[in-house]
Order: C-alpha cells, then structure tokens, then sequence
C-alpha cells in the first residue's frame, strides 16, 4: 500500500523494494521518468515512505536517522501529521513502534513514538476523522487503535 494518486487523479506514484520513487501517466500507463516535472504535484494522499515531505520517518528519537525499516507511512487527511510503522529494531527504548511526526516531515524531524506491537508493524492508517490511527503488526496478528490527542 505504498501508492498515491494526485488530487486530479492523473498521476499516480508509487514505492518500489528498491527504495525508488516511480510516477505514471495514469490516462496513457507511461512511466514519467523526469522526477522533476512531476515535484510540484498536490498528492491526495501519502502512503509512501519516500519523497521530500517525509524525508524524516526514517528518524529515530534524537531527531538522526536510525537504522531501522519504515514498512508503512500514512498522511492525516488534515494534512499536518504522518505516522510510520516500523521494524524490530530499537529507537529510545521501544521495539515495533509507531512513530508520529508533524506533516511535512524534515529532515530533522523528532517522532512521538509509541510501542505496544510484539511484531513489526506491517500497516498504519489515519481514520477518516484523524482521530484515530491504526496498526497492524505482523507475526503477532494484532490491531490497535491509537487515540490522536493534539
């Protein structure tokens, strides 16, 4: 799940295995290989781990990036929070966590994190109200549902 159309709906873009950012020409199916005419597009969302309004989920507590797998990323439909879940590694003491970060995401960017799942977190998703997010974990079968309090 790691697939964004534009607001239009003419362009999609998409995450690969290999940590690129692909975009298609929805109407024709034609990869658009210039990145840079595509930099100014207004997504409708943001499920993608890379680009530059989330360039820091990969960030740990102290605001530097960690060395740890981001498997999910989601925008809030307010457009001013992004939530990504993670691998098993470890970041400030807390192992499967979520990590919640100001929309857009810079570089430096310090997560409110949050653990709880025995496994990694395998998928995250803003209720359509952006009160509420939802994890999943991987091995451990499990669902929680987070309260957003701001």
């Amino acid at each position: 799940r790691t697939m964004d159309f534009s607001e239009d709906g003419a362009i999609l873009q998409a995450a690969d295995t290999v940590r690129e950012l692909l975009f298609w020409d929805v109407v024709s199916g034609k990869q658009i290989h210039n990145a840079a005419s595509v930099r100014d597009v207004a997504w409708h969302s943001w499920t993608c781990g890379l680009g530059w309004p989330v360039r820091g989920v990969f960030n740990g507590s102290g605001g530097k990036a960690v060395d740890t797998e981001v498997h999910a990323v989601c925008r809030s439909r307010s457009r001013d929070l992004v939530v990504s879940g993670g691998s098993s590694g470890s970041v400030g003491g807390l192992h499967n966590y979520i990590k919640l970060f100001r929309y857009p995401c810079i570089d430096r960017a310090t997560p409110a994190l949050y653990g709880g799942h025995a496994a990694s977190v395998t998928d995250i998703v803003f209720m359509a109200s952006d009160d509420q997010i939802v994890s999943v974990g991987g091995s451990d079968s499990t669902v929680f549902v987070w309260n957003v309090t701001r």
